[in-house]
């Protein structure tokens, strides 16, 4: 019965994530006078599984601003989408039936010590997987989970000018490239840039 409710519910966000109703910005939220854990919890419309995610890791006081070792830091944040097809994907019910250890390894793979803004990136591009190719430019940055990952900016074209159209921010890790949906939600313990629902959990 808890697989049929967590498929309806992937189903119906899937529905209203169409190109007439969801829009992914990638522009700067501003900043918000609370803890990253507080914000989410108060949206839990994008951020409740993630909350979950957290508390079973044992990870409250590192999203809270509590960690003396962490005070700020930046959170590429995956979104209730993003965690719920991980779920399906793996034939897991609940976030609760995880083993806290991997939720805690899994959740900092996403978790960087440095303090990133979205000017702070420089532009470039993607890494090509076959043959294999490494992207240009961008910035080199390393997570808590003890992973690699590359950030680049790329503007796109517009009515046949280059770049003269929006500029996005990615994040490339060995497995795949995923875009930034929402960057720059600033906390008094750090920076949120919220990855694209697209994104699958786990996939760093």
């Amino acid at each position: 019965m808890d697989k049929i409710v967590l498929y309806l519910i992937v189903g119906i966000v899937l529905t209203g994530c169409t190109k007439e109703n969801f829009i992914d910005t990638g522009l700067a939220v501003g900043y918000q006078d609370c803890s990253m854990l507080e914000y989410m919890k108060n949206n839990p419309g994008n951020w409740d599984s993630t909350v979950v995610m957290i508390e079973h890791a044992g990870l409250e006081k590192l999203f809270d601003g509590k960690d003396p070792d962490y005070p700020k830091f930046t959170f590429f944040g995956p979104k209730k989408l993003s965690l719920l097809r991980y779920l399906l994907d793996n034939d897991i019910e609940r976030i609760k039936d995880m083993d806290p250890e991997e939720c805690r390894e899994m959740i900092l793979e996403y978790v960087c010590v440095d303090l990133i803004l979205r000017k702070d990136v420089p532009k470039g591009t993607a890494s090509l997987p076959w043959p294999p190719i490494p992207g240009e430019g961008g910035m080199d940055i390393s997570m808590l989970g003890g992973n690699a990952c590359r950030l680049f900016a790329r503007t796109q074209d517009y009515e046949g000018l280059p770049e003269a159209g929006a500029t996005y921010i990615y994040l490339e890790s060995r497995r795949k490239t995923t875009n930034i949906a929402t960057s720059d939600l600033r906390f008094t313990n750090g920076i949120i840039h919220a990855l694209a629902t697209k994104h699958t959990f786990g996939s760093l």
